[in-house]
């Protein structure tokens, strides 16, 4: 909320700020993935090939919290409700008085 009170002209200028932030975020991640502590966690392997060709193919497991097994509808109802919670909040900006201010 704090955010849209100074208006569209303000976020507008302030893009170039927000993009670097962004940037600096995705690349604190990569180095994170790259330089990760040898830790073991729970369910996480990190980034190898081996993960990655065991996952690549529409083999569902059993859900670590449920123990229930999951499957296409079980993932889509996530990723569903996510993209369209971004999108409504995006779309909100047209049902302003005036958004230019």
């Amino acid at each position: 909320t704090a955010v849209c009170l100074p208006g569209a002209a303000f976020i507008s200028r302030a893009g170039l700020t927000i993009f670097a932030i962004l940037n600096v975020v995705i690349v604190i991640v990569i180095t994170a993935l790259l330089f990760q502590r040898s830790d073991h966690v729970d369910g996480f392997t990190g980034p190898k090939w081996a993960t990655l060709s065991d996952n690549w193919n529409s083999a569902y497991t059993e859900d670590i919290s449920t123990h229930q097994m999951q499957d296409y509808q079980s993932i889509f109802i996530y990723v569903f409700a996510s993209l369209l919670g971004l999108t409504a909040g995006a779309n909100m900006s047209g049902d302003l008085r005036n958004p230019e201010i």
